[in-house]
């Protein structure tokens, strides 16, 4: 895929009609867009994101009237114009090659708001003509299968947000949509459900009357709890898009202080960047203590019971290997002992034996007295695998002799940081004698305390949503559980039990190719890492764990590094390195799309990404940046592998995308 334009009016900061060509020539596959912050670089990568899935930049389902309101509140208002904009678009020429044939697709969306009404006009067109061989309605999930929504996370990332990738203790839906996207896993899960659906009908029909009710009302429940889950991260969404754009506000008001504030803006400056500091610190110490709590803290409040569960691991573990080495001398004492059964085996031997299988009978019991060994009457009540063992007892080790100690040492120093960020906010807050900049920040007070509220509100919201979706998946669980119940019974018709093969055999394929796949990251990872990292060789081994795909790194001798030990820097370049070999192994030639790409990153990492990432990242890179980011001397790094340069001009309000970088 190749995006050839972007066509934006009225969208978010943008007013009027704008246009931005990205087409490579030849070599030159850059375009570099500068802006400084809040200036619309992330109304762009927004508005290429709402052009090809619609409601679905938002959730994967979405309300009908959360979509419409989104819709509204990007149409560009500015308090300076006598007439207000009541429409908006976003458009985007791009090509795509198919069995060897490319070609030209243009993606519209316009829409028009009458008292808060929404009305959206949808458009595809390709090669200049509608497509006609698919009707208006399925357009959307055309766009769908040429550009999976959950592969487009690989390819159109944000520097700041992806960050989120390298926190320990947070969800890593991001990284399971893009890994299923990429094997085509959503497929083989969508039949799977598809083939449960199906199952649950012929069940009903098939006179399993007793499990009937039970699987009505649970996949009532399901239904009522996948709405709430669905509503929930709609909320968020909408809840997020305000704390970006407050997060922008508060940039633009923090200029005008500088522009206005002498020497009192300078004080301001480093007292915001050492709360930045702080609340970076607050948010290391609670993602670690979140780990903590979802990981170890049960084990830490029964250090008694965690002994005793410790001794009878250990116990079970002793009585596994009994048990395997007597079932293996069972093995080979019958082979024995059907060989010393044959009169042929004793005239070889040339022994005179009247009765083979009484001499190999009274052989084999003495045997058996001698090497069998006592198997305690001890009943295995975990009966765990070697691999459950070992983590198991690892985290009782761990919570019995370090997290009671790690756990205060990060309770005392939260406290204290905490302590220190309500008295640099409250010196932040304190404003001047001179009115006009008084007001400056007054107003940069109000956002810091609006940011504040939502930000709280943001983690209430995070709460709910992790107990909404434990909630749905204890149900599905309950509902699968019932289903196996009645796949179970005897009198299932043909087509169910042809079902449940089909559903073992998808489950087998999409064990073993989740199995290769990851198999292929783990070793791809450390070579995309090493490119673009300061300190190379920093990790000898790196595993994806299938069932969450959470990530563990591993140093040399086999030392665990935690996520939360990296630096802001090194986490931003870990986000980078999973991506790249995300893309590298989907061998789907997809252009990257990079907003805010250096802002965390020290100089030594920043020339690794210049040098070796944004030249190899794909066959067309667009890149937003600040004139901090990408500088004078980055920019000449790139001259050779750049098309093209935009710089976004905000001024009365409004963007304007004028030609050329910020100094040229």
């Amino acid at each position: 895929m190749i995006i050839n334009k972007l066509y934006i009016e009225n969208f978010g900061l943008f007013y009027g009609k704008q246009e931005l060509d990205f087409l490579p020539h030849g070599d030159k596959k850059i375009t570099l867009i500068g802006g400084k912050n809040g200036n619309g670089k992330t109304t762009i990568f927004e508005a290429i994101r709402l052009c090809l899935y619609g409601p679905m930049v938002l959730e994967k389902r979405t309300v009908k009237n959360a979509y419409e309101k989104y819709l509204f509140e990007k149409i560009h208002h500015n308090s300076t114009l006598s007439v207000q904009p009541n429409s908006a678009a976003v458009g985007l020429e791009f090509q795509h090659a198919h069995l060897g044939e490319v070609d030209t697709y243009n993606v519209f969306r316009r829409w028009t708001a009458v008292n808060e009404l929404v009305t959206e006009k949808f458009e595809v067109k390709k090669n200049g003509n509608d497509l006609a061989e698919i009707d208006s309605e399925q357009w959307q999930d055309f766009i769908n299968d040429l550009i999976p929504p959950g592969l487009s996370q690989l390819f159109f990332f944000d520097g700041e947000k992806i960050q989120a990738l390298a926190e320990d203790g947070v969800d890593n839906r991001q990284l399971s949509d893009s890994f299923k996207s990429l094997l085509g896993v959503d497929l083989v899960e969508k039949l799977k459900s598809d083939l449960e659906i199906y199952s649950i009908k012929q069940l009903k029909q098939s006179g399993a009357t007793d499990l009937q009710d039970r699987i009505d009302m649970i996949q009532s429940e399901e239904n009522k709890l996948e709405h709430e889950l669905d509503a929930k991260n709609q909320e968020k969404a909408q809840l997020q898009s305000k704390i970006d754009k407050t997060y922008a506000d508060i940039e633009r008001q923090e200029l005008l202080i500088k522009k206005e504030g002498g020497i009192f803006a300078e004080k301001r400056d480093d007292l915001i960047s050492r709360k930045t500091r702080i609340e970076t610190e607050i948010n290391l110490i609670e993602n670690q203590l979140r780990e903590m709590c979802g990981d170890l803290l049960p084990f830490v409040f029964a250090q008694q019971l965690s002994g005793k569960l410790k001794k009878t691991l250990m116990k079970e573990d002793s009585l596994k290997n009994e048990v395997i080495l007597q079932k293996n001398l069972e093995e080979k004492l019958s082979q024995l002992k059907s060989k010393l059964d044959k009169k042929e085996f004793w005239l070889k031997t040339e022994i005179d034996v009247k009765d083979s299988k009484a001499v190999s009978n009274k052989i084999i019991s003495t045997i058996n007295e001698i090497m069998m060994p006592k198997i305690s009457n001890n009943v295995l009540v975990h009966n765990l695998s070697n691999n459950e063992q070992t983590v198991l007892l690892s985290l009782i080790d761990r919570a019995i002799e370090d997290t009671p100690i790690k756990l205060f040492e990060l309770t005392k120093k939260h406290e204290v940081l905490t302590t220190n960020l309500h008295k640099i906010t409250k010196e932040i807050s304190f404003a001047p004698a001179d009115s006009a900049l008084s007001n400056f920040i007054g107003k940069s007070n109000e956002l810091h305390q609006s940011l504040g509220t939502m930000q709280q509100n943001m983690q209430k919201l995070d709460e709910d949503i992790r107990q909404a979706q434990f909630n749905y998946e204890k149900t599905v669980r309950e509902l699968r559980k019932l289903i196996d119940e009645m796949q179970n019974t005897d009198n299932l018709s043909n087509r169910i039990k042809m079902v449940t093969r089909v559903q073992n055999v998808l489950e087998e394929y999409h064990d073993k190719l989740e199995q290769e796949k990851i198999a292929e990251f783990n070793d791809v990872f450390l070579q995309c890492y090493d490119q673009i990292a300061r300190k190379k060789g920093a990790f000898e081994q790196i595993k994806v764990d299938p069932k969450d795909y959470s990530v563990t790194l591993f140093k040399k001798g086999g030392k665990v590094i935690l996520k939360s030990q990296l630096s802001a820097g090194e986490k931003q370049i870990y986000a980078i390195a999973v991506l790249w070999t995300l893309t590298k192994i989907s061998h789907r030639p997809l252009p990257f799309i990079i907003d805010t790409p250096l802002g965390r990153l020290d100089i030594d990492h920043r020339d690794n990404l210049i040098r070796n990432f944004f030249p190899e990242a794909s066959h067309q890179l667009i890149i937003l940046s600040t004139d901090t980011e990408v500088d004078k001397k980055y920019m000449d790094m790139l001259k050779r592998k750049i098309v093209r340069t935009y710089n976004l001009k905000y001024d009365n309000n409004k963007t304007q995308v004028t030609n050329g970088y910020f100094w040229d």
